[in-house]
């Protein structure tokens, strides 16, 4: 499997593909395809080339055809405008992101949505 950071880097995938299109909408099935994709870069950004799986068994595990994976990966990659780059401090504040709503999920009457919104200003 792989480390945690890679789901922090596709976290921060993931909010700069809603930041750039405001409009972007993800229904039903399509919240699957989308941290499918932003993972999969992940994957292929920060796990060395030896370490990652052929495309094959992540379309497996993801629930897709492999065709349909590669058409996510490059739909998604050109919505980041090829922009795969994490810095320090963007992965920091992700990671902190991640923590907190890890923690919030267990205060009674704070939903993950209001979490999210409130340190989605802050990011």
């Amino acid at each position: 499997g792989c480390g945690p950071e890679v789901y922090i880097i596709a976290l921060v995938y993931i909010t700069r593909v809603l930041k750039k299109d405001r409009a972007f909408v993800v229904a039903g099935r399509d919240v699957n395809r989308l941290l499918l994709a932003s993972v999969l870069l992940a994957i292929k950004w920060h796990v060395e080339p030896s370490e990652q799986l052929p495309d094959k068994e992540y379309a497996m595990m993801g629930g897709v055809r492999v065709d349909e994976l590669r058409q996510l990966e490059a739909h998604f990659v050109k919505r980041l405008n090829w922009e795969l780059y994490v810095s320090h401090s963007e992965y920091a504040n992700h990671r902190l992101l991640a923590m907190w709503l890890r923690v919030t999920k267990h205060v009674p009457g704070l939903s993950p949505g209001s979490a999210l919104a409130s340190m989605a200003k802050v990011i």
